[in-house]
């Protein structure tokens, strides 16, 4: 008589079609993101221009953030758009010793020194690279800058 030994797996025991939700585990406590919450309905004000702005300290207001954890995931205005590509033809325009992507972030923080604490010489050039590669403006815009 042939007995096979039953085979030992070290898969996953819910494959891919039947894995559904994952049980929660007794001990573990329950945590929720912080990182990708949105501010309180409290702390949101939406001033007469229709944008939505975060009450702080800052004399600054910005577009919805969660300015209590470090990460900045704002969307741009189309001002700021404005302002980048400024600041790039600026830059352009005037070539110092430093690189153009260097001396972009100079004038744009010159400009802007309280916005977006997080923002680094390389952060400005990769969004002005989205704005030229997604036409976030219009050649009119582009040429009253």
């Amino acid at each position: 008589m042939n007995v096979q030994p039953k085979r030992i797996s070290h898969r996953i025991a819910r494959r891919a079609g039947h894995q559904g939700v994952r049980p929660s585990v007794g001990d573990q406590a329950e945590v929720e993101k912080s990182a990708t919450d949105l501010p309180s309905r409290e702390a949101i004000d939406v001033n007469s221009s229709g944008r939505c702005t975060q009450q702080s300290s800052s004399a600054v207001p910005s577009p919805i953030c969660n300015q209590e954890t470090n990460v900045k995931r704002c969307k741009w205005t189309q001002e700021e758009y404005k302002d980048a590509m400024l600041c790039y033809y600026k830059a352009q325009a005037e070539p110092t010793k430093d690189n153009i992507t260097k001396e972009t972030y100079r004038i744009w923080r010159q400009r802007n020194p309280n916005v977006r604490p997080n923002m680094d010489a390389n952060k400005i050039a990769s969004q002005r690279r989205y704005i030229e590669k997604n036409k976030k403006l219009t050649a009119i815009e582009i040429d009253r800058i």
